[in-house]
């Protein structure tokens, strides 16, 4: 999963990278938490409000499989909220370097030097020079 974080230098790679995955551990724990809370929430109201029939196995299922169902709507909101962040939110992305200005060139228009290499002549941008006439 790629999250944005802002630049690090290579030294605080791996605090970064603890930081960034102590937040995700105690992120999910908290979100976890809270859903349970809803689901046993709804369930002991049920079971609450059924009176003398809440013994029955039939109303017990009914009422935990109720708290569930109130539990995994509580997550599909939290999910649908980090989509619509997802595609909301802007995105920074790392920030480019700016063109060197065009420095100004004596030797415009000219052909890069020859260098001499193992007795072959070639050009400084690695590709073969003509061959020179004598």
């Amino acid at each position: 999963m790629a999250i944005p974080w802002p630049p690090t230098r290579p030294a605080e790679a791996g605090l970064a990278s603890g930081v960034l995955n102590t937040s995700r551990q105690v992120g999910a724990s908290a979100a976890l938490a809270v859903l349970a809370t809803l689901a046993a929430d709804r369930t002991r109201n049920l079971l609450a409000g059924a009176g003398d029939t809440a013994g029955h196995r039939a109303v017990q299922g009914a009422a935990l499989a109720s708290g569930f169902t109130r539990g995994f709507a509580g997550a599909s909101i939290l999910a649908l909220a980090g989509c619509v962040a997802a595609l909301v939110l802007p995105r920074r992305g790392r920030p480019r370097p700016e063109p060197a200005p065009p420095a100004a060139d004596a030797g415009a228009g000219m052909s890069p030097p020859a260098l001499a290499v193992d007795g072959a002549v070639s050009r400084a941008d690695g590709t073969p020079a003509p061959p020179q006439r004598r």
